[in-house]
């Protein structure tokens, strides 16, 4: 479950001087139960939303979009912003941007309407996009707007149907990608969800990555972390949680093994990252 949060905003009026493509806006969360929903009317900017769970549809000029758990759906400026919950719950993470170059530059990657699918690990890009707008220095603003750049490249033109066979180890790290922050998610969990042997998902895995599943969860772990460590004062123990390590003690170690200090050693030798 992500963390409750409310939408975050960032202007700064001086920064409309600078030949950006375009201006981070807003980010934020939205929780609906089934049948819920939202209603708002056109805005001048650009909006990308992501189904972190559930379902939930959108309706767009001329068509109805049905966006299933870890698919994205576009909208351009003077469209309606509506989405309607059809699970419970239905969790979506969505994040805007403006400026007069805006619709250029995202149309500009040629993406078709309806559910898209895209980077293998969203949440993280959409928390750096929150905590950025929520900064209160100028000096971030060129950094946000790169993390929007990696969001926008990171879509498919073609939503993605990953099944095991070729596209096995595709599969897998898209589902890590969305969920290594649940402390749940195994490598038994995975194979049983993906309908393989956890011997014929290892090899998969290993071939694409030189690692094991177990060790690309934990990588995508021990990254989400270290950001965290690097960018809040979240306690540790928070931060552990947060990042989907049950023990704080075993959390500690393994940041130590791969950086060879401690948590707040870390955090004190990279402040504000």
């Amino acid at each position: 479950m992500p963390p409750s949060h409310p939408p975050f905003g960032f202007r700064y009026p001086e920064m409309k001087d600078l030949p950006f493509p375009f201006y981070p806006r807003s980010c934020g969360v939205n929780e609906f139960r089934n049948g819920e929903g939202e209603d708002f009317p056109p805005g001048k900017y650009m909006e990308i939303d992501f189904v972190y769970q559930g379902r939930c549809r959108f309706p767009l000029p001329g068509m109805e979009v049905i966006a299933n758990r870890g698919e994205y759906v576009f909208r351009y400026p003077e469209e309606p912003r509506r989405k309607y919950a059809l699970d419970k719950p239905t969790i979506v993470y969505w994040a805007t941007f403006d400026g007069d170059g805006a619709e250029a530059f995202f149309r500009s990657f040629g993406y078709p309407r309806g559910a898209l699918r895209g980077t293998s690990d969203p949440v993280r890009l959409f928390e750096k996009i929150r905590r950025g707008l929520a900064s209160p220095n100028p000096d971030d603003y060129a950094a946000l707007i790169a993390v929007y750049a990696e969001l926008i490249a990171g879509l498919s033109k073609r939503a993605a149907a990953p099944s095991p066979g070729g596209k096995l180890a595709e599969a897998c790290l898209y589902r890590i990608g969305l969920d290594y922050a649940d402390a749940s998610l195994n490598v038994d969990r995975l194979a049983e969800e993906l309908g393989v042997h956890r011997s014929t998902l290892h090899r998969a895995v290993r071939n694409a990555t030189g690692m094991s599943p177990i060790r690309y969860l934990e990588h995508c772990r021990i990254e989400h972390a270290l950001e965290l460590l690097s960018s809040t004062f979240l306690p540790v123990s928070k931060i552990a949680r947060d990042s989907g390590f049950t023990q704080t003690n075993y959390f500690c170690r393994r940041i130590r093994a791969t950086t060879g200090r401690t948590p707040l050693q870390y955090r004190k030798k990279h402040p504000g990252e």
